[in-house]
């Protein structure tokens, strides 16, 4: 019901776009949301962090108690006021939830842009942090997965495929591929942290050949696989 309703909103890339631009200081942001709106009590919260009062929140999400939110942990109460415990910030036409005052992996745009969106029997996402890739892969496929060993991050898995209505996403926590050998995938997905450095470029260089035959080794006949290394 909450991803429905922030939509409804305006909460999305393009809604943020308009009342925010392209700037990326607290300060201004803040300074850029002049009226009481709902859409803007909503970016106050989940966007840009900052606390609004039980009643702000309420008016802006229409039949949703706030404290229905405090008791699932996506809201926390701060005296009068609630406080989101996510940051959510859409990307294309999902909603990613991430912890408060994170930012989305380097590279995020590029990959989501480079990937083919067709019908897929089944997508992975491998190291998938708060997994947007394998939310928006799960809008054109039949059964999307996520693999990440962070169990912190495979909440925020599962919270982003409630907001967006996904129930054809699982979250698996492991390692890299291993909880999923013996499967194959028509897409396949990768977006690894830290991937090159130049402080280790051989040990980088090694990783980035290990995703990619890891990946080959698991891709379907006649699927595709994107792999992005930053």
């Amino acid at each position: 019901m909450l991803g429905s309703l922030l939509t409804a909103a305006g909460y999305t890339s393009d809604g943020l776009r308009d009342r925010l631009g392209e700037d990326t200081e607290p300060a201004v942001l803040e300074s850029r949301l002049t009226d009481a709106s709902p859409l803007n009590t909503l970016i106050r919260l989940f966007y840009l962090g900052t606390p609004q009062s039980w009643q702000e929140t309420a008016a802006a999400l229409p039949g949703l108690d706030p404290d229905r939110l405090i008791t699932s942990g996506v809201l926390e109460a701060v005296g009068d006021d609630v406080r989101a415990s996510v940051r959510l910030i859409p990307h294309k036409d999902v909603l990613v939830a991430y912890e408060p005052g994170a930012e989305p992996p380097q590279g995020s745009s590029l990959l989501s842009n480079m990937t083919v969106r067709m019908h897929f029997v089944s997508a992975l996402q491998a190291d998938a942090g708060t997994g947007l890739h394998a939310l928006l892969a799960a809008r054109h496929t039949d059964r999307a997965v996520a693999v990440e060993a962070d169990p912190q991050a495979l909440a925020l898995i599962r919270v982003g495929a409630l907001l967006n209505g996904l129930e054809n996403l699982e979250a698996i926590e492991g390692e890299g591929l291993e909880p999923v050998l013996g499967h194959s995938y028509g897409l396949i997905l990768a977006n690894p942290p830290r991937t090159l450095s130049p402080d280790d470029e051989e040990r980088a260089d090694s990783h980035c050949r290990e995703v990619v035959r890891a990946v080959a080794a698991r891709l379907s006949e006649g699927g595709f696989a994107h792999v992005l290394a930053t």
